[in-house]
């Protein structure tokens, strides 16, 4: 596997938004203890198989604003590769005893979003998604072992396999819209994989899974978009509160949620997951989350939709940032 160290140990690079980066030929690793600030307004480009690769004990800080947010696409930069998923390889990040903060950020065209993992030990450090939105990768969203990830006001949509594939660890998501209409190849994952165990190729792995869906939109193509495969060996607790979701049966762990009502998307073949007035998310979220305002930075009133998006938001997915 090729990479380069960008960030040493102890060392904090910072990326400025004077000009666009450019990773070429491999991975740009951050090495141990090493942190990389990235400013908000950045766009890093991927050519092929590149990707961001954080080692363990390494820090990402990538926090843009709504005004200026931050960018990780293809260097493929014709509207014509809008189409052309897995253009490069992932955000990829290892054991972190650090918060890792992604906020105002879009990720699209990998063939994984975001990867982030420890080898079966549960570490203090914590992913935390505000306002991101990652979409079109040929395999998962979000890919998540043993870990612990924070989520609000996020879209993870049109994904290969499962948008969010969550394996041991500690998830709490609130206003996150996950749509998966994904129509390159079948996908045979729901949208949402939800497990206490793993297997890496090697071993198999089993650990305690506590997972809390608040006011998450849930949907997609198949029958049943959210998957829970929890085993015997470990604990495995799994919460949708003031959910809409698709699912075939009324689980004892949904509660006050919606299921198998079309959410009246503005458009699934544009990739536009906005509501459209016929929504019954609109105004069935729960309230006094403190979550005041939506994915495109639009107000929230006292009687919140579900997902990521108030009703009469602007749709997001056509490239915003």
């Amino acid at each position: 596997m090729r990479y380069k160290i960008i960030a040493h140990e102890h060392e904090v690079v910072h990326w400025t938004n004077d000009l666009p980066y450019v990773i070429y030929g491999g991975y740009a690793a951050v090495d141990s203890l090493g942190t990389l600030i990235i400013d908000p307004g950045t766009t890093v480009y991927f050519h092929s198989g590149a990707g961001i690769w954080v080692y363990r004990y390494g820090n990402i800080q990538a926090v843009g604003t709504p005004d200026e947010p931050i960018v990780f696409r293809g260097d493929k930069l014709s509207s014509w590769f809008d189409t052309d998923y897995a253009q490069w390889d992932r955000i990829w990040l290892n054991e972190s005893n650090t918060d890792n903060h992604f906020e105002n950020v879009e990720i699209s065209n990998a063939f994984i979003g975001l990867q982030v993992e420890s080898l079966n030990e549960v570490l203090p450090g914590r992913t935390i998604l505000k306002n991101c939105l990652i979409h079109n990768t040929y395999n998962s969203g979000i890919l998540a072992r043993a870990t612990r990830i924070s989520a609000e006001n996020c879209e993870v949509s049109n994904n290969g396999e499962s948008s969010l594939q969550l394996q041991i660890g500690e998830y709490l998501f609130k206003h996150v819209t996950v749509a998966n209409y994904f129509s390159q190849s079948s996908r045979k994952n729901p949208a949402l994989y939800l497990a206490n165990n793993y297997t890496d190729g090697y071993y198999s792995y089993v650990g305690t899974t506590a997972a809390n869906f608040t006011n998450c939109l849930i949907y997609g193509s198949m029958e049943d978009e959210v998957g829970l495969y929890g085993v015997s060996d470990a604990e495995f607790d799994a919460v949708f509160d003031h959910c809409l979701l698709r699912h075939s049966q009324n689980l004892a762990n949904f509660h006050d949620c919606l299921r198998n009502q079309d959410p009246k998307f503005t458009s699934r073949s544009e990739r536009d997951f906005t509501l459209t007035a016929e929504s019954p998310a609109i105004d069935a979220g729960k309230t006094g989350l403190g979550i005041n305002t939506d994915l495109t930075g639009a107000p929230r009133d006292s009687h919140p939709d579900i997902g990521a998006y108030e009703y009469g938001s602007r749709c997001l997915s056509h490239r915003r940032f």
